[in-house]
């Protein structure tokens, strides 16, 4: 890709720009849909949606989109670039959901005026970094099958004890009736025991339905987000699935994996700001 490889002569181009002191010279920034927040990342939801940012330069600026060679495709769109008012560009762009996964995927949104030494790259960022997966692949068939009444323990989870913002996330589906009877859908329980020294009360349950489906797909994903749970995670913590008694077929489970959360708070999503971009303007 030969627009790919520029990126590294813009970035250098960036911080060239970035350290001079032309204060009367040509400014590049990129703005939330407020006008105020200056950025560097853009982290989207992992449901997607649609967006528009705001950028300012007094500068003629060409935008686009930057795929990473080794990135998934077609997950970004850039739908439309339009100029509301002189040296004022408005940047509309899609972000399709993840599904089945939470995996972190990025891209680049480019933003560059050669003729004035301007040049920018604004990163795209959806989903996490995941820092531990099971996924089941020493068991029969490369699957978990619990029964009505059975459990599964994943033992002590190395890392965790550092965690203190998470999506736990699984795929998990129950086989069609052969006979094409329609039943009501299955449950499974998801305990998260946190450590301590009362890992006895350390507990968050979850009751999840599952669906009857021939495969995984998106329709059997499930996220469970354990941001301020209340729990104390230590290196003793773990997770137990089980099958409630009362349910009536085996439930399937596989790529049971924990993702780490931005440290930022509650706004999970929330856009950073540019600091280097706040003190030049």
């Amino acid at each position: 890709m030969k627009r790919f490889g520029l990126i590294c002569s813009f970035m250098v181009l960036g911080a060239l720009v970035s350290c001079s002191k032309r204060d009367t010279g040509p400014r590049l920034e990129v703005l939330t849909q407020d006008n105020k927040s200056l950025l560097k990342t853009f982290a989207v939801p992992v449901e997607g949606g649609t967006f528009t940012l705001t950028a300012r330069s007094k500068s003629t600026l060409d935008i686009f989109y930057e795929e990473s060679p080794d990135a998934e495709t077609g997950w970004f769109r850039l739908l439309d670039v339009s100029t509301a008012s002189a040296g004022t560009y408005i940047v509309k762009f899609s972000v399709s959901p993840l599904e089945s996964t939470l995996d972190i995927r990025s891209g680049m949104l480019g933003f560059s005026a050669p003729a004035d030494n301007l040049g920018k790259f604004l990163e795209v960022r959806q989903g996490y970094k995941r820092i531990w997966q099971q996924t089941f692949s020493g068991m029969p068939d490369g699957v978990l099958v619990l029964a009505p009444g059975e459990s599964w323990s994943s033992g002590f989870i190395p890392g965790i004890s550092s965690l203190k913002n998470a999506y736990v996330s699984f795929l998990a589906r129950v086989e069609p009736d052969p006979s094409g009877e329609e039943f009501e859908s299955e449950p499974l329980r998801v305990d998260i025991l946190g450590g301590g020294r009362f890992p006895e009360i350390e507990r968050q349950s979850y009751v999840m339905d599952i669906d009857r489906g021939a495969s995984f797909g998106p329709q059997c994903f499930h996220k469970l987000n354990i941001y301020n749970s209340g729990l104390v995670f230590s290196s003793e913590s773990s997770f137990v699935l089980s099958v409630p008694d009362r349910a009536v077929t085996p439930v399937i489970v596989d790529n049971l994996s924990v993702y780490e959360l931005p440290a930022e708070g509650s706004d999970i999503d929330a856009i950073s700001e540019d600091d280097d971009y706040d003190e030049e303007n």
